[in-house]
């Protein structure tokens, strides 16, 4: 918006509040991009609406307003500060490694060589090969392009269910709100609201390592991520191209912060 613009307006909309203070190195681009302008760099190369994004994001407000079962946002992010902060953080992906990184997960507990408090962080459709490999995570990163019946029910068995609103899930919105309760934050891709917060990040994988770092986790480890290969099992995949340009960006957002993947942790407890 113009400065001009900003002079003269009387009011705040409800889009005032900052993005969050983060700045990222990516490959390409000479100088450091804000949260903001990541967004708007990725919208512009892959055609994403801002003002989508923001009728997307009023839509989510509204239900989570209008949802009574839902906890106050305050609890839920008490209730993120104590399952996090501290803690070891495991990040799931929906790769198609992930149903191996699980099983090496689980030995690695079974054989009592990992014993630090921890944290299970399920990106999207992860959830659906966590819940297939015995684990309920903690807390479910989403835009509900995943399988929504597991996410729901995730939700209704007191899973943490953090939500993104953006410009293509408007439908998914209105359809599982009124179907939740308990533990719900509400996220988006632009400024932050009243209930809606922005902790970083672009693709359910990075957002959900964002957050963790947001709540202070101890370490972050990922599991199931594959950058290169466009996982089938568990994605919901409507395109592999733009699928595949979700990975890219990823990966770029990722290399600007300290993550482990799951075979450099097992070389560390092993020595």
């Amino acid at each position: 918006m113009k400065e001009d613009e900003k002079c003269v307006r009387s009011s705040p909309t409800p889009f005032e509040k900052a993005y969050p203070d983060i700045s990222y190195h990516i490959e390409g681009y000479s100088s450091l991009l804000s949260q903001r302008d990541l967004i708007e760099e990725i919208s512009k190369e892959m055609g994403f609406s801002e003002k989508e994004d923001r009728e997307s994001a009023l839509i989510l407000e509204k239900e989570i307003r209008k949802n009574k079962k839902i906890y106050s946002v305050e609890r839920t992010i008490k209730r993120l500060g104590a399952l996090i902060r501290n803690k070891s953080a495991f990040v799931v992906g929906a790769a198609d490694c992930l149903d191996e990184d699980l099983n090496s997960f689980m030995r690695m507990k079974e054989e009592g060589l990992y014993f630090t408090p921890l944290v299970l962080i399920a990106a999207d459709s992860s959830l659906e090969g966590m819940l297939n490999g015995g684990l309920f995570p903690h807390v479910v990163v989403t835009d509900l392009d995943g399988p929504l019946e597991m996410i729901i029910q995730h939700n209704r068995q007191g899973g943490v269910t953090v939500v993104l609103a953006h410009g293509h899930n408007k439908e998914a919105i209105k359809k599982c709100l009124p179907k939740m309760r308990g533990y719900l934050l509400g996220t988006t891709q632009r400024e932050s609201t009243g209930v809606l917060f922005n902790f970083g990040g672009f693709t359910d994988g990075d957002r959900a390592v964002f957050l963790a770092k947001h709540f202070e986790a101890k370490e972050i480890v990922l599991l199931g991520f594959d950058f290169e290969k466009v996982g089938v099992r568990y994605s919901c995949v409507s395109s592999f191209a733009k699928k595949r340009e979700k990975l890219k960006w990823c990966k770029k957002i990722l290399d600007n912060i300290d993550v482990m993947r799951l075979e450099d942790l097992l070389k560390k407890v092993k020595n």
